[in-house]
């Protein structure tokens, strides 16, 4: 299977920070205009509510954004799809869908972790492969997200 480079930066990059921006321009907006009420000795119990409605909001939906740019998002500011590294191994553990990204919906698919040979990598999918299978991988080295996976014996029979 293939993977590609921008499914994970649209996702996992240009999603969560424009969504970021978005949150903090409406936290800005609903701020300035709590604030002028203040001044202007406007503001009542409704009001209160709003900004506290609104700050719950901002927060419960920057979470999720701000954990996909943590568990490596932030970090394919500095990878290219061409510093891809290879690496051939056994699958030790699969979780389907991700627990990491779990907002991470390209094609409606959830994403997958993986662990190989103790490190932990991040595919689209991992449809077709299972604990103990030795498969090869090309992932980003940073960010750890699989470009392209297939199974060891695969590869052999191609060349």
């Amino acid at each position: 299977m293939i993977f590609s480079y921008e499914t994970y930066w649209i996702n996992t990059l240009f999603i969560p920070i424009a969504v970021l921006v978005f949150m903090l321009v409406l936290l800005v907006i609903a701020s300035c205009t709590f604030l002028r009420k203040i001044m202007k000795k406007r503001q009542t119990t409704t009001d209160i509510f709003k900004i506290l409605l609104c700050l719950i909001v901002v927060i419960f939906c920057s979470i999720p954004q701000i954990q996909a740019l943590a568990n490596g998002g932030a970090l394919l500011f500095g990878e290219k799809e061409e510093d891809a590294l290879v690496c051939t191994g056994v699958i030790q553990s699969v979780c389907e869908p991700s627990e990491r990204f779990s907002d991470f919906k390209s094609n409606h698919r959830y994403g997958a972790d993986l662990v190989i040979e103790n490190r932990q990598y991040f595919a689209v999918s991992c449809e077709g492969f299972e604990e103990g299978d030795c498969v090869e991988i090309r992932y980003l080295p940073n960010s750890r997200f699989v470009l392209g996976i297939v199974a060891a014996e695969e590869k052999g029979e191609q060349q």
